[in-house]
């Protein structure tokens, strides 16, 4: 079970981060990555911004147990841990803005510690950083990564292996945290998107699969934290557009590559996407596995696009399927 309080710390080290991506050609594939082939003291995970660094910490081996927390990879992740690094993928920075642009979150998961924990990062918007801070990841769930206000209030979801949802919201400025969950159905939870609203509210999108990964629909659900309730949870389903989607990626799956807000109406864009490449199955789990930290040659996927827009009330009020087939060399 999440705990209900959790702990901070401040972080004392530097990280060096990137917030513009850019294109990179991946190379052949390389053999498993092996810590004894490493050297820790010559390779340092780090981030830059405008050519300043921002954060810079050496990588330590990876400790395992058997009840740590895992992460879940967003798609784009998996893109980009088949690129050219010199250090593991799983020490990829990921940055997210606020709303209003004006902060920035910059994290990335440390599974050098007996316990799975994130190191954070809040930079304003000359890129200068105000709060650093280290949150533990509780054993035995899953981490679908971190989302901040305009306030700089943090937002996190976690599942149990029942994917029992949990968004937590963390106030850096008085080190206090407070939980709303969505109990466990008989779909899968899947792909999050959140977004922060007004004050202490936020709308999850996320993707709802079967067992076998099928996709069965859409969540959107609305967290109120100021009142400390479900304001309103929607499940749309994936059979009311069945006779529109295309075959022309059987093997590919959903990913939310949309979302906002805009008043009462509520817009989620999906994709059907898919990895191609020599030894490797896209898992959105392999992060947690030091055996698929390797660099690969890879085909990338795009299939059809869905949208689906509801308003008040939960009134459909766009459902549309585009359909394409695309292949990318990444």
């Amino acid at each position: 079970m999440i705990q209900k309080q959790l702990y901070t710390g401040l972080l004392f080290i530097y990280t060096i981060l990137s917030v513009q991506g850019q294109e990179l050609e991946a190379p052949l594939p390389q053999k498993p990555f092996r810590w004894e082939d490493f050297s820790v003291q010559k390779h340092y995970t780090t981030l830059k911004v405008n050519h300043k660094t921002i954060d810079s910490v050496q990588i330590s081996p990876m400790q395992s147990g058997p009840d740590k927390a895992t992460v879940r990879q967003s798609f784009q992740n998996a893109v980009l841990s088949g690129q050219p690094r010199l250090y593991p993928f799983e020490y990829q920075y990921n940055v997210v803005s606020s709303p209003d642009k004006k902060l920035y979150l910059v994290y990335r998961y440390d599974y050098s510690q007996p316990q799975l924990q994130t190191s954070f990062k809040i930079l304003n918007a000359s890129f200068s950083v105000q709060q650093s801070f280290l949150l533990p990841v509780d054993n035995g769930t899953t981490s679908h990564g971190y989302w901040i206000d305009n306030k700089g209030d943090v937002y996190a979801v976690y599942t149990e292996s029942d994917d029992a949802i949990y968004v937590m919201r963390y106030q850096p400025q008085t080190q206090s945290s407070d939980l709303l969950e969505v109990g466990a159905d008989v779909t899968r939870r899947n792909r999050f998107v959140l977004i922060p609203e007004s004050d202490g509210t936020v709308f999850l999108a996320n993707i709802a699969e079967d067992m076998e990964h099928n996709w069965k629909g859409i969540m959107f659900t609305t967290f109120d934290f100021r009142d400390k309730r479900i304001q309103n949870l929607f499940f749309f389903p994936a059979e009311t557009l069945q006779d529109k989607l295309s075959k022309k990626l059987s093997d590919g799956h959903y990913e939310i590559i949309d979302a906002k807000v805009s008043g009462s109406e509520k817009t989620v864009v999906l994709q059907k996407v898919a990895i191609q490449g020599n030894r490797y199955v896209y898992d959105p789990f392999a992060g947690n596995d030091p055996m698929q930290w390797i660099s690969r040659k890879q085909q990338v996927q795009y299939g059809e696009k869905i949208t689906v827009t509801i308003g008040s009330e939960n009134r459909i009020l766009q459902k549309k399927v585009e359909d394409g087939f695309l292949t990318k060399e990444r």
